[in-house]
Protein backbone atom coordinates (compact mmCIF):
# COMPACT_ATOMS: atom_id res chain seq x y z
CA UNK A 1 0.00 0.00 0.00
CA UNK A 2 2.84 2.41 0.89
CA UNK A 3 4.72 1.48 -2.44
CA UNK A 4 1.76 2.41 -4.40
CA UNK A 5 1.25 5.59 -2.41
CA UNK A 6 4.83 6.82 -2.90
CA UNK A 7 4.54 6.01 -6.75
CA UNK A 8 1.41 7.31 -7.43
CA UNK A 9 3.09 10.48 -5.69
CA UNK A 10 6.46 10.46 -6.58
CA UNK A 11 6.29 13.14 -9.18
CA UNK A 12 4.87 15.48 -6.84
CA UNK A 13 7.67 14.04 -4.14
CA UNK A 14 10.31 15.30 -6.08
CA UNK A 15 9.48 19.03 -6.18
CA UNK A 16 10.48 19.25 -2.34
CA UNK A 17 14.21 18.00 -2.10
CA UNK A 18 15.16 21.15 -0.29
CA UNK A 19 12.45 21.31 2.14
CA UNK A 20 14.21 22.46 5.33
CA UNK A 21 16.01 25.28 3.46
CA UNK A 22 13.42 26.32 1.38
CA UNK A 23 11.16 26.16 5.14
CA UNK A 24 13.77 28.41 6.41
CA UNK A 25 14.12 31.10 3.56
CA UNK A 26 10.42 31.13 2.97
CA UNK A 27 8.44 34.23 4.89
CA UNK A 28 8.21 33.14 8.26
CA UNK A 29 5.48 35.04 10.50
CA UNK A 30 7.60 37.04 12.21
CA UNK A 31 6.17 39.27 14.41
CA UNK A 32 8.99 41.40 16.10
CA UNK A 33 12.83 41.52 13.91
CA UNK A 34 11.66 41.33 10.33
CA UNK A 35 13.81 44.25 9.39
CA UNK A 36 17.08 42.60 11.60
CA UNK A 37 16.20 39.32 9.70
CA UNK A 38 15.89 41.11 6.03
CA UNK A 39 19.17 42.87 7.14
CA UNK A 40 21.00 40.01 7.48
CA UNK A 41 19.65 37.94 4.66
CA UNK A 42 20.95 40.55 2.47
CA UNK A 43 24.16 40.51 4.26
CA UNK A 44 24.11 36.53 3.08
CA UNK A 45 23.33 36.84 -0.41
CA UNK A 46 25.98 39.78 -0.95
CA UNK A 47 28.10 37.18 0.76
CA UNK A 48 27.08 34.79 -1.42
CA UNK A 49 27.22 36.68 -4.15
CA UNK A 50 30.76 38.01 -3.68
CA UNK A 51 33.68 36.57 -6.02
CA UNK A 52 35.61 34.21 -3.02
CA UNK A 53 32.53 34.17 -0.50
CA UNK A 54 33.85 32.95 2.72
CA UNK A 55 31.41 30.16 3.11
CA UNK A 56 31.47 29.72 7.14
CA UNK A 57 30.41 33.69 6.86
CA UNK A 58 27.40 32.65 4.92
CA UNK A 59 26.47 29.40 7.19
CA UNK A 60 26.91 32.19 10.51
CA UNK A 61 24.21 34.38 8.91
CA UNK A 62 22.04 31.41 7.91
CA UNK A 63 22.31 30.32 11.80
CA UNK A 64 21.66 34.11 13.04
CA UNK A 65 18.55 34.22 10.62
CA UNK A 66 17.24 30.92 11.50
CA UNK A 67 17.70 32.06 15.78
CA UNK A 68 16.09 35.22 15.30
CA UNK A 69 13.14 34.09 13.22
CA UNK A 70 12.37 32.11 16.50
CA UNK A 71 12.31 35.36 18.82
CA UNK A 72 9.02 36.19 20.25
CA UNK A 73 10.22 39.69 21.17
CA UNK A 74 11.83 42.78 19.40
CA UNK A 75 15.54 43.10 19.57
CA UNK A 76 16.47 46.06 21.64
CA UNK A 77 20.36 45.94 21.16
CA UNK A 78 22.70 43.33 20.58
CA UNK A 79 23.92 42.44 23.82
CA UNK A 80 20.19 40.86 24.32
CA UNK A 81 21.02 37.96 21.99
CA UNK A 82 24.91 37.27 23.02
CA UNK A 83 23.47 33.36 23.92
CA UNK A 84 21.74 32.70 20.74
CA UNK A 85 23.03 29.91 18.68
CA UNK A 86 24.83 31.48 15.54
CA UNK A 87 25.05 34.49 16.78
CA UNK A 88 29.12 36.22 17.64
CA UNK A 89 30.60 39.69 17.59
CA UNK A 90 30.43 40.36 14.02
CA UNK A 91 26.46 40.24 13.81
CA UNK A 92 26.07 41.95 17.08
CA UNK A 93 28.07 44.58 15.60
CA UNK A 94 25.79 44.75 12.42
CA UNK A 95 22.36 44.50 14.82
CA UNK A 96 23.62 47.65 16.65
CA UNK A 97 25.15 49.69 14.11
CA UNK A 98 21.55 49.34 12.20
CA UNK A 99 19.63 49.67 15.80
CA UNK A 100 21.46 52.93 16.37
CA UNK A 101 21.08 54.21 12.18
CA UNK A 102 17.78 53.64 13.22
CA UNK A 103 17.28 55.18 16.67
CA UNK A 104 18.89 58.35 15.19
CA UNK A 105 16.89 58.51 12.28
CA UNK A 106 13.85 58.53 14.92
CA UNK A 107 15.14 61.13 17.30
CA UNK A 108 15.71 58.71 20.03
CA UNK A 109 18.61 57.64 22.34
CA UNK A 110 18.53 53.60 23.42
CA UNK A 111 20.93 53.53 26.40
CA UNK A 112 20.97 50.01 26.27
CA UNK A 113 21.85 49.73 22.63
CA UNK A 114 25.02 52.80 23.60
CA UNK A 115 26.08 49.98 26.24
CA UNK A 116 25.94 47.37 23.71
CA UNK A 117 27.93 48.94 21.48
CA UNK A 118 30.09 49.88 24.06
CA UNK A 119 30.53 46.24 25.41
CA UNK A 120 31.46 45.01 21.64
CA UNK A 121 33.98 47.84 21.04
CA UNK A 122 35.90 47.27 24.44
CA UNK A 123 36.22 43.66 24.11
CA UNK A 124 37.96 44.61 21.13
CA UNK A 125 40.47 46.76 22.87
CA UNK A 126 44.05 44.75 23.36
CA UNK A 127 44.37 44.25 27.22
CA UNK A 128 40.48 44.39 27.99
CA UNK A 129 38.38 41.42 27.98
CA UNK A 130 34.86 40.40 28.75
CA UNK A 131 34.93 40.98 32.51
CA UNK A 132 36.49 44.79 32.66
CA UNK A 133 34.67 45.32 29.42
CA UNK A 134 31.27 45.03 31.33
CA UNK A 135 32.98 47.10 34.30
CA UNK A 136 33.73 49.77 32.63
CA UNK A 137 30.44 49.32 30.41
CA UNK A 138 28.63 49.49 33.90
CA UNK A 139 30.70 52.88 35.19
CA UNK A 140 29.74 54.86 32.10
CA UNK A 141 32.34 54.16 29.33
CA UNK A 142 30.26 54.04 26.35
CA UNK A 143 33.23 54.82 23.68
CA UNK A 144 37.00 55.11 22.43
CA UNK A 145 36.34 58.90 23.53
CA UNK A 146 35.78 57.91 27.15
CA UNK A 147 38.33 55.53 27.51
CA UNK A 148 41.12 57.93 26.39
CA UNK A 149 39.59 60.50 28.59
CA UNK A 150 41.17 59.40 31.95
CA UNK A 151 37.37 58.95 33.65
CA UNK A 152 38.10 55.63 33.75
CA UNK A 153 42.10 55.21 34.65
CA UNK A 154 40.96 53.66 38.25
CA UNK A 155 39.63 50.28 36.09
CA UNK A 156 42.94 49.62 33.87
CA UNK A 157 46.02 49.25 35.34
CA UNK A 158 49.39 51.83 34.98
CA UNK A 159 50.72 49.90 31.57
CA UNK A 160 47.26 50.24 29.72
CA UNK A 161 46.32 53.93 30.88
CA UNK A 162 49.99 54.55 29.32
CA UNK A 163 49.92 52.72 26.21
CA UNK A 164 46.10 53.74 25.71
CA UNK A 165 47.06 57.48 25.96
CA UNK A 166 49.89 57.60 23.85
CA UNK A 167 49.46 54.66 21.26
CA UNK A 168 45.83 54.65 20.95
CA UNK A 169 43.72 51.80 21.32
CA UNK A 170 44.82 49.74 18.71
CA UNK A 171 47.80 47.06 18.60
CA UNK A 172 50.34 48.48 16.85
CA UNK A 173 53.47 46.02 15.40
CA UNK A 174 56.88 47.51 15.52
CA UNK A 175 58.65 47.68 12.42
CA UNK A 176 61.94 46.43 11.91
CA UNK A 177 62.80 49.89 10.40
CA UNK A 178 61.23 51.77 13.38
CA UNK A 179 63.38 49.68 15.56
CA UNK A 180 66.71 50.34 14.14
CA UNK A 181 66.17 54.21 14.16
CA UNK A 182 65.64 53.73 18.21
CA UNK A 183 69.17 51.63 17.92
CA UNK A 184 70.69 54.43 16.01
CA UNK A 185 69.56 57.11 18.34
CA UNK A 186 70.39 55.24 21.65
CA UNK A 187 73.62 55.16 20.58
CA UNK A 188 74.41 58.43 19.07
CA UNK A 189 72.80 59.27 22.67
CA UNK A 190 74.47 57.01 25.12
CA UNK A 191 78.14 57.46 23.56
CA UNK A 192 81.00 55.08 22.39
CA UNK A 193 81.30 53.86 26.19
CA UNK A 194 78.16 52.21 25.95
CA UNK A 195 76.82 49.01 23.67
CA UNK A 196 73.75 48.89 22.48
CA UNK A 197 72.23 46.15 21.04
CA UNK A 198 69.29 45.06 19.30
CA UNK A 199 67.42 41.92 20.88
CA UNK A 200 64.14 40.02 21.21
CA UNK A 201 62.48 38.93 17.72
CA UNK A 202 64.13 41.50 15.88
CA UNK A 203 67.78 39.72 16.21
CA UNK A 204 65.91 36.30 15.40
CA UNK A 205 65.61 38.13 11.85
CA UNK A 206 61.88 39.03 12.41
CA UNK A 207 60.64 42.10 10.05
CA UNK A 208 57.88 42.92 12.80
CA UNK A 209 57.53 42.94 16.64
CA UNK A 210 55.46 43.63 19.63
CA UNK A 211 57.82 45.52 20.95
CA UNK A 212 61.45 47.44 20.57
CA UNK A 213 63.78 45.44 23.18
CA UNK A 214 67.71 46.59 23.42
CA UNK A 215 70.26 45.22 25.76
CA UNK A 216 72.88 47.68 26.99
CA UNK A 217 75.94 47.45 28.44
CA UNK A 218 78.72 49.44 30.27
CA UNK A 219 82.58 48.85 31.51
CA UNK A 220 81.55 50.71 34.84
CA UNK A 221 78.14 48.20 34.94
CA UNK A 222 79.91 45.30 36.57
CA UNK A 223 76.92 44.28 39.30
CA UNK A 224 76.56 40.75 39.12
CA UNK A 225 73.25 39.58 40.74
CA UNK A 226 73.38 35.42 42.02
CA UNK A 227 70.90 32.72 40.90
CA UNK A 228 68.89 32.77 44.08
CA UNK A 229 69.67 36.73 44.96
CA UNK A 230 71.82 35.73 47.42
CA UNK A 231 75.43 37.12 48.53
CA UNK A 232 77.91 35.23 46.83
CA UNK A 233 78.67 33.27 49.76
CA UNK A 234 75.58 30.81 50.14
CA UNK A 235 76.58 29.40 53.44
CA UNK A 236 73.93 30.86 56.23
CA UNK A 237 75.80 31.70 60.10
CA UNK A 238 75.75 28.76 62.00
CA UNK A 239 73.43 28.42 64.49
CA UNK A 240 75.84 26.58 66.83
CA UNK A 241 79.05 28.94 68.67
CA UNK A 242 81.25 26.26 67.54
CA UNK A 243 83.41 26.79 64.39
CA UNK A 244 84.41 29.66 62.36
CA UNK A 245 81.80 31.37 60.84
CA UNK A 246 81.26 32.03 57.13
CA UNK A 247 82.19 35.32 55.29
CA UNK A 248 79.12 36.79 54.12
CA UNK A 249 80.19 40.24 52.02
CA UNK A 250 77.64 43.00 53.61
CA UNK A 251 75.91 45.53 50.77
CA UNK A 252 78.22 49.09 50.09
CA UNK A 253 77.09 52.47 48.52
CA UNK A 254 78.60 50.93 45.55
CA UNK A 255 76.36 48.41 45.31
CA UNK A 256 73.60 50.77 45.62
CA UNK A 257 75.46 52.76 42.87
CA UNK A 258 75.56 49.88 40.30
CA UNK A 259 71.97 48.54 41.04
CA UNK A 260 70.19 51.52 40.09
CA UNK A 261 72.71 52.73 37.28
CA UNK A 262 70.03 52.02 34.62
CA UNK A 263 67.64 54.64 36.34
CA UNK A 264 70.07 57.04 37.62
CA UNK A 265 72.38 56.99 34.44
CA UNK A 266 70.73 55.77 31.35
CA UNK A 267 67.24 56.33 31.25
CA UNK A 268 67.21 59.93 32.56
CA UNK A 269 69.51 60.89 29.66
CA UNK A 270 67.19 59.21 27.15
CA UNK A 271 64.18 60.95 28.67
CA UNK A 272 66.53 64.07 28.30
CA UNK A 273 66.60 63.24 24.18
CA UNK A 274 63.11 63.19 24.33
CA UNK A 275 62.96 59.31 23.56
CA UNK A 276 61.80 57.72 26.80
CA UNK A 277 57.90 58.93 27.56
CA UNK A 278 57.09 57.19 30.25
CA UNK A 279 57.45 53.66 32.05
CA UNK A 280 55.20 51.12 32.25
CA UNK A 281 56.97 49.01 34.65
CA UNK A 282 60.82 48.62 35.69
CA UNK A 283 62.92 46.52 38.09
CA UNK A 284 67.02 47.37 38.94
CA UNK A 285 68.09 46.20 36.10
CA UNK A 286 65.26 46.56 33.75
CA UNK A 287 62.90 49.48 31.64
CA UNK A 288 59.72 48.82 30.00
CA UNK A 289 57.69 51.88 29.13
CA UNK A 290 56.73 54.03 26.22
CA UNK A 291 59.16 55.77 23.19
CA UNK A 292 58.75 58.47 20.92
CA UNK A 293 59.97 56.86 17.66
CA UNK A 294 62.27 59.36 16.22
CA UNK A 295 62.60 58.57 12.80
CA UNK A 296 65.67 58.33 10.31
CA UNK A 297 68.89 60.35 11.50
CA UNK A 298 68.35 62.71 8.90
CA UNK A 299 64.70 63.66 10.64
CA UNK A 300 66.38 64.20 14.24
CA UNK A 301 64.56 66.81 16.17
CA UNK A 302 66.49 68.59 19.00
CA UNK A 303 66.12 67.18 22.29
CA UNK A 304 63.42 70.79 23.12
CA UNK A 305 61.60 70.00 19.94
CA UNK A 306 60.62 65.78 20.92
CA UNK A 307 60.53 66.82 24.92
CA UNK A 308 57.83 69.39 23.64
CA UNK A 309 56.76 67.27 20.99
CA UNK A 310 55.60 64.29 23.92
CA UNK A 311 53.77 66.80 25.95
CA UNK A 312 51.40 67.42 23.22
CA UNK A 313 50.91 63.85 22.19
CA UNK A 314 52.57 64.39 18.84
CA UNK A 315 54.10 61.81 16.88
CA UNK A 316 54.26 58.24 16.67
CA UNK A 317 55.01 55.70 20.02
CA UNK A 318 55.49 52.24 20.79
CA UNK A 319 56.65 49.56 23.56
CA UNK A 320 59.83 49.60 24.67
CA UNK A 321 62.32 46.99 27.07
CA UNK A 322 65.80 48.59 27.97
CA UNK A 323 67.42 45.55 29.99
CA UNK A 324 70.80 46.37 31.45
CA UNK A 325 73.86 43.98 31.47
CA UNK A 326 77.12 43.68 32.82
CA UNK A 327 79.67 43.03 30.84
CA UNK A 328 80.60 39.72 32.57
CA UNK A 329 77.10 38.46 31.33
CA UNK A 330 76.90 39.42 27.88
CA UNK A 331 77.47 36.17 26.30
CA UNK A 332 74.06 34.49 28.44
CA UNK A 333 72.21 38.05 28.35
CA UNK A 334 72.00 38.20 24.33
CA UNK A 335 71.44 33.65 24.14
CA UNK A 336 68.70 35.15 26.87
CA UNK A 337 67.29 37.94 25.28
CA UNK A 338 67.50 36.34 21.73
CA UNK A 339 66.13 32.76 21.93
CA UNK A 340 62.59 32.18 21.87
CA UNK A 341 61.25 30.20 25.24
CA UNK A 342 61.26 26.76 23.53
CA UNK A 343 65.43 27.56 23.06
CA UNK A 344 66.17 28.96 26.11
CA UNK A 345 64.20 25.49 27.87
CA UNK A 346 66.69 23.13 25.54
CA UNK A 347 69.49 25.59 26.79
CA UNK A 348 68.17 25.23 30.50
CA UNK A 349 67.70 21.26 30.08
CA UNK A 350 71.44 21.02 28.80
CA UNK A 351 73.12 23.16 31.41
CA UNK A 352 71.41 20.88 34.00
CA UNK A 353 72.33 17.47 33.07
CA UNK A 354 75.90 18.97 33.38
CA UNK A 355 75.43 19.62 37.10
CA UNK A 356 74.78 23.49 35.82
CA UNK A 357 72.64 26.76 35.87
CA UNK A 358 71.69 28.71 32.72
CA UNK A 359 70.28 32.34 33.36
CA UNK A 360 70.38 35.60 32.00
CA UNK A 361 73.47 36.54 33.66
CA UNK A 362 75.53 33.81 33.20
CA UNK A 363 76.32 29.95 33.08
CA UNK A 364 77.00 28.85 37.15
CA UNK A 365 78.13 25.93 39.06
CA UNK A 366 78.36 25.53 42.54
CA UNK A 367 81.98 25.06 44.66
CA UNK A 368 81.58 23.02 47.89
CA UNK A 369 82.99 21.08 50.10
CA UNK A 370 80.21 18.91 50.30
CA UNK A 371 79.61 16.92 46.78
CA UNK A 372 75.66 16.15 48.12
CA UNK A 373 74.13 19.20 47.35
CA UNK A 374 73.39 19.21 43.35
CA UNK A 375 72.37 23.25 41.93
CA UNK A 376 68.84 22.62 42.36
CA UNK A 377 69.16 22.43 46.06
CA UNK A 378 71.12 25.18 46.17
CA UNK A 379 68.55 27.26 44.21
CA UNK A 380 65.92 25.89 46.24
CA UNK A 381 67.41 26.32 49.69
CA UNK A 382 70.96 28.38 49.94
CA UNK A 383 71.61 27.08 53.57
CA UNK A 384 71.61 23.61 52.48
CA UNK A 385 75.93 24.26 51.93
CA UNK A 386 77.83 24.41 54.89
CA UNK A 387 80.20 25.95 53.08
CA UNK A 388 80.40 27.20 49.41
CA UNK A 389 79.01 29.73 46.94
CA UNK A 390 78.24 30.22 43.22
CA UNK A 391 80.89 30.13 40.54
CA UNK A 392 80.75 31.97 37.17
CA UNK A 393 81.67 29.89 34.24
CA UNK A 394 83.23 31.72 31.42
CA UNK A 395 79.97 33.61 30.14
CA UNK A 396 81.54 36.18 28.71
CA UNK A 397 80.59 35.44 24.70
CA UNK A 398 77.75 33.36 23.57
CA UNK A 399 80.83 30.79 21.71
CA UNK A 400 81.58 30.37 24.96
CA UNK A 401 78.75 29.59 26.68
CA UNK A 402 77.89 27.14 23.41
CA UNK A 403 81.16 25.67 23.98
CA UNK A 404 80.41 24.52 27.86
CA UNK A 405 77.42 22.89 26.73
CA UNK A 406 78.94 20.74 24.04
CA UNK A 407 76.84 22.47 21.30
CA UNK A 408 78.30 23.97 18.04
CA UNK A 409 77.34 27.56 17.76
CA UNK A 410 73.92 28.60 16.69
CA UNK A 411 73.30 31.33 14.76
CA UNK A 412 70.32 34.08 16.37
CA UNK A 413 68.38 33.64 13.07
CA UNK A 414 67.79 29.82 14.38
CA UNK A 415 67.19 30.01 18.30
CA UNK A 416 63.78 28.88 18.10
CA UNK A 417 61.41 26.17 18.18
CA UNK A 418 61.38 25.33 14.55
CA UNK A 419 65.20 24.07 14.85
CA UNK A 420 64.22 22.09 17.67
CA UNK A 421 63.70 18.46 17.60
CA UNK A 422 60.72 16.25 19.20
CA UNK A 423 61.45 15.53 22.73
CA UNK A 424 61.91 12.00 22.59
CA UNK A 425 60.84 11.65 26.15
CA UNK A 426 58.42 13.31 28.39
CA UNK A 427 60.50 13.94 31.31
CA UNK A 428 63.62 15.35 28.53
CA UNK A 429 63.19 18.57 26.75
CA UNK A 430 63.82 19.46 23.53
CA UNK A 431 67.32 18.77 22.05
CA UNK A 432 68.79 20.69 18.87
CA UNK A 433 69.07 19.57 15.72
Amino acid sequence: MLNRYLLANSSKLCLRPNYALRRLYSTPKIQHNQSIVDLLRKYKEDEENRNGGNVFKIHAFVRAIQSISRLDKAIQCGNEILELRGVGPGIIKRIDDYLQEASEEAGEINLDLRKSRALTFLKSVPGIGPAKAKKLVDAGCLGPDDLRSGRFSAFLNAKQNVQYKYMGLDYLAVQRQEAEDVLNFCRDSLGPSYEVVLVGEFRRGASSSEKIELMVSHPDFVHLPLPNGTSRYLSAIPKSKAGPKPYQRKNTKMDAKQENFLHERVIPLLHQRGLMVQDTRQSKSVWQGIARLPGSPAGWESSRERVEAIRLIQGQYRAMTVHMVPQKSRGASLIHLTGDDAFIEDINWRAEQLGLHFNNFGLWKVLSNSNEVTVAEALENPESLTHGYWSLVNSTTEAEIFEELGMDFVVPEKRNFEFLSDRPQRRRKTALV
